[in-house]
């Protein structure tokens, strides 16, 4: 059985400011901040800086993609010990996200994606989840994430994967 503690442990380890992992993860969202948790549903935010846009100045694609894979997850933990492995991931890009100041100077707060992440189920061997992707500033769905995930059927009674149940597929 997951939990929300499990949930914030996993991104705080995977990708918190604090994080020791030099990993892809680690690299593209450091920072990230979980605003809330509850069972199947978990918000979280990120600061975005000229290191995270594209050549446009915008929020890159690629970075709202990495963060539908890592937000979904953690909300996957929220109710099952292990996240398993993603089978389908796709993004919707609705709105660009601008991170470059713009001109003309003034204190501008920092621009923040927030990533509203549910499970809509979880079953014995998928779990298909969701992520809203909104502009800090104005709270605008700026994309829609949806994320299918291989997961191992666990044992209530025991809290673990089930007899027999591979944790991970062989490919």
């Amino acid at each position: 059985m997951g939990s929300t503690a499990a949930a914030r442990l996993f991104l705080e380890t995977t990708c918190g400011a604090d994080s020791a992992l030099d990993s892809f993860d680690a690299t593209a969202l450091r920072g990230l901040l979980v605003l809330s948790a509850e069972p199947g549903r978990l918000v979280a935010s990120l600061p975005l800086d000229t290191s995270r846009a594209n050549a446009y100045g915008t929020a890159h694609g690629g970075l709202i993609a990495t963060a539908v894979d890592v937000v979904s997850s953690a909300a996957l933990h929220t109710i099952r010990t292990a996240s398993g492995v993603s089978v389908s991931l796709g993004v919707d890009y609705l709105a660009a996200v601008p991170v470059l100041a713009a001109a003309g100077g003034g204190s501008q707060p920092q621009p923040t994606l927030i990533f509203d992440a549910r499970v809509v189920k979880a079953g014995r061997s998928l779990a298909v989840l969701t992520v809203d992707v909104l502009r800090g500033a104005d709270g605008a769905l700026v994309a829609k994430g949806r994320h299918t995930k291989f997961v191992a059927a666990e044992d209530a009674r025991r809290g673990g994967v089930a007899a027999g149940a591979a944790a991970r597929p062989r490919l």
